[in-house]
């Protein structure tokens, strides 16, 4: 969902996440140092939607703990 200036991120991603059949995140050597990571992930599965991640150029020692119990492929 596309968000105007000045509105609540948080809320926005909460709302997106909530409209989803699943969350798949593409989780990089860059996105996996981001906060927003940790938030997305935590709003799919407060919400009991499934997660599913790809990753490129990861080994799983580089994955945070949250993501290391859910189904995942390189890419």
């Amino acid at each position: 969902a596309d968000l105007d200036p000045g509105a609540d991120v948080f809320e926005g991603v909460r709302r997106g996440v909530a409209g989803s059949l699943t969350f798949v995140p593409l989780v990089t050597p860059r996105s996996v140092r981001s906060p927003y990571l940790a938030f997305e992930y935590g709003a799919a599965w407060g919400q009991g939607v499934p997660v599913y991640v790809l990753t490129d150029d990861l080994r799983p020692d580089e994955l945070p703990a949250f993501l290391l119990n859910r189904p995942r492929w390189p890419i």
